[in-house]
């Protein structure tokens, strides 16, 4: 039997006998249900106890509970279970409040038939699941972004961490002191739990002698007894580095079997993890540097492209040692490494930027389209619906649909403004200003010049990304409600972006140390990061003063090609362009057909002038799903026919050119050619046909690009569907 053909298992509350009789025949009448009664709210309780329910169909008059403490007990017992009441109370506001306690839906006795009633249970099993499916899905992303911040976290600090290694390399003149130093940089600013360096001995034993220790070793490497022979003790990961020239892995102390012989003493020291990476001299291996974690499985991939870089400079450090190696040399390898990181990372806040763009696509391309079209597909059951209670229960679902619509965009706008990647670092930060006082009650005032746009991509996301963390800086810290930004170019190629307030103030000094005070973190991680980049921060600020930041970066990146002025940075198509994921079926490319001028058409007024006139209606969206909400939506307007879907803004233009609609309705961002540059083609060679912009931003900026374009309106696709039909209609 497939779950499509179980019974539904529905669990009746209810202590009148002749009511209960009736519901029993009722759902008996519709087929498809396994009823258990209880007569109090106590046997309730303890049915929900011992088995599984589909659904609950509940009277709010018990024996032992009365109202909305009925409602509020049974969902708290059993949170999973859809509850749908049956009252004979008629109060709205009761009915209301019901919904709000975890009513699914309410129902009046003496006004439901059969048909309402299991409609009802069937409507609030599927809602109980949408809920439960969209609650679980934020729960993934956000997972899912925790995840990435602290891999991007751990990479910053192996990027510090290597700076500080580049840095001693120059630094130091005897062995020994530049390994113990390697070591404890290491240890202190990387995070990990022990390093060590041994240099492989060849005696009888094949023993590893230490050279350089720091951590919690407590005699952990003399008691280890570590082998580089192909022996028990020379199979972990220190002495299997030193026989095959690879980095080694040890991703657990405690379950790996070749770990064993260590087990014991590595767990009583907080060890869980170790990586072994060989120190080379030409094709020589004369050493390992072994690094231990408290964090079983703590080194992937990208971890050890990073390590081994350490390991390599700490191997050219010691043989340029030992072999008297100029030090103008040493420096011009730190300087280079210098460069290396600067491009790590620029690509460490690229990746992020890239990593929010992802999932601000998935959400947009994916989410949002499917709710929109459940929303268009819900106005359609409205609309049909022949009684007051399913028409309301649409509307209820509407709503919900509206709010997940909201909370979606808000966190795709959040996660990566689209304005952003498509205007440039000035329409961002306005942008970021309009958000700042809406959510914030921030007024910043935006100054930018045109001519200091970044030509680097990653310059430009990082400089957004330290405003808005400086902006929220002053909100939690400064105790004013206004500040100001400025962009502006300097010379030598350099853009330079101000941030400033006159609020609380503080000491610059706070800065200074290698471990920054709380509330300081991120003002220490920017002046980081855009030293990475080959640029500086400077800090103006005194207690009760106010503060002033300036940021001066390189607005073009060593390895970036030089581009035209007819080709800016931030150009190259929409954000939202990505195909959609694999399991939706990707539009077919149609050629686009030579432009063909159309005959002059005669001047409407509008189409509702025509009397009795159909208005063609064409839909291009890049979405199945919400073409085909939108085509059942607007199938059941009278007057209005569907004539044509394109998947794309050639297709658009293409279709347009055979069909010669009334109306098109087009979406901003679509594959192969943007929803702007197909109005633009329709309005040069078709002026009587009348474009409507349909997108999932309320952005004035992109309703702009599209009014200039030549299209009447502009909408969002979470809009009011009357709002759609009444656009085409006015046309």
């Amino acid at each position: 039997m497939t779950d499509a053909e179980k019974p539904i298992r529905l669990l009746l509350v209810e202590d009148n006998p002749p009511d209960a009789l009736l519901l029993r025949s009722m759902l008996r009448s519709q087929g498809g249900f396994d009823v258990l009664e209880a007569q109090s709210l106590g046997e309730a309780e303890a049915a929900l106890a011992r088995q599984d329910f589909d659904v609950a169909l509940v009277d709010l008059t018990l024996p032992d509970s009365s109202g909305l403490a009925t409602v509020q007990a049974l969902a708290t017992a059993a949170p999973q279970v859809p509850l749908v009441v049956l009252s004979g109370l008629t109060d709205e506001e009761v009915a209301m409040s019901a919904v709000r306690s975890g009513a699914q839906d309410y129902l009046i006795k003496g006004r439901t038939d059969a048909d309402l009633v299991a409609r009802a249970i069937r409507y609030a099993i599927d809602r109980k699941q949408a809920e439960e499916s969209l609650r679980k899905a934020h729960g993934d992303l956000e997972e899912m972004i925790r995840e990435r911040t602290e891999e991007l976290r751990q990479a910053n600090r192996t990027l510090r961490t290597i700076s500080e290694c580049s840095q001693v390399l120059v630094r130091v003149a005897e062995e020994q002191e530049l390994v113990q130093q390697i070591c404890q940089i290491i240890v202190n600013m990387g995070g990990y739990r022990m390093a060590w360096v041994g240099y492989a001995e060849n005696d009888e034993a094949r023993s590893v002698r230490p050279i350089g220790v720091v951590g919690f070793a407590e005699g952990y490497v003399e008691q280890a007894r570590i082998s580089w022979a192909d022996t028990e003790r020379g199979r972990g990961p220190t002495g299997t580095c030193l026989r095959t020239g690879e980095a080694r892995i040890g991703h657990d102390f405690r379950k790996d079997p070749e770990l064993a012989p260590w087990r014991d003493q590595a767990l009583a020291r907080g060890f869980r993890s170790a990586i072994a990476l060989p120190l080379t001299s030409g094709r020589k291996i004369f050493g390992a540097l072994t690094i231990y974690s408290e964090q079983p499985d703590a080194f992937d991939s990208s971890h050890v492209t990073l390590l081994r870089e350490l390991a390599d400079n700490l191997a050219f450090g010691i043989v340029a040692l030992r072999a008297q190696t100029d030090r103008d040399r040493a420096l011009e390898i730190a300087e280079h490494r210098s460069e290396q990181l600067r491009a790590l990372a620029a690509e460490l806040v690229h990746a992020e930027q890239r990593e929010r763009r992802r999932l601000a696509q998935i959400l947009h391309d994916h989410l949002q389209q499917l709710l929109i079209g459940a929303k268009f597909s819900t106005t359609v059951i409205r609309n049909k619906a022949r009684t007051k209670e399913l028409q309301r229960a649409a509307e209820q679902l509407s709503d919900t649909l509206n709010e997940a619509i909201l909370a979606t965009r808000s966190l795709t706008a959040e996660l990566s403004p689209p304005v952003l990647h498509e205007k440039g670092l000035a329409a961002g930060l306005d942008w970021l200003a309009r958000q700042m006082h809406e959510k914030h009650g921030l007024t910043v005032k935006v100054e930018a010049d045109p001519r200091a746009e970044p030509a680097t991509e990653q310059v430009r996301l990082f400089l957004f990304a330290a405003v808005r963390e400086l902006l929220l800086n002053i909100v939690k810290y400064a105790g004013v409600d206004r500040a100001t930004v400025h962009l502006r170019a300097r010379d030598g190629g350099n853009v330079e972006v101000t941030v400033a307030d006159g609020g609380a103030g503080f000491d610059p000094a706070r800065l200074g140390g290698e471990e920054p005070t709380a509330g300081g973190f991120g003002l220490f991680s920017i002046r980081e990061r855009i030293g990475y980049l080959g640029g500086h921060m400077e800090v103006e600020s005194a207690p009760g003063r106010g503060s002033r930041f300036t940021l001066v970066a390189p607005s073009r990146l060593v390895e970036d090609p030089p581009r035209s002025v007819e080709d800016p940075p931030w150009r190259g198509g929409p954000l939202f362009v990505a195909q959609p994921p694999s399991a939706v079926p990707k539009p077919p490319v149609v050629a686009l057909p030579p432009p063909v001028m159309p005959p002059p058409a005669a001047p409407r007024t509008g189409l509702l002038a025509e009397a009795g006139r159909t208005i063609r209606v064409l839909l291009a969206d890049d979405h199945t799903v919400m073409r085909q909400g939108l085509a059942s939506l607007l199938q059941e307007q009278e007057g209005i026919a569907v004539v044509g879907q394109a998947a794309d803004g050639r297709q658009a233009v293409a279709l347009a050119r055979e069909l010669r609609p009334d109306v098109v309705i087009m979406d901003v961002s679509m594959p192969v050619m943007s929803g702007v540059e197909a109005t633009r083609i329709l309005s040069a060679e078709m002026p009587e046909v009348r474009v409507i912009a349909l997108s999932l931003h309320d952005a004035a900026d992109m309703a702009a690009s599209m009014r200039e374009a030549g299209a009447r309106a502009y909408l969002s696709k979470g809009g009011p569907a009357e709002d759609l039909v009444a656009a085409i209609r006015s046309c």
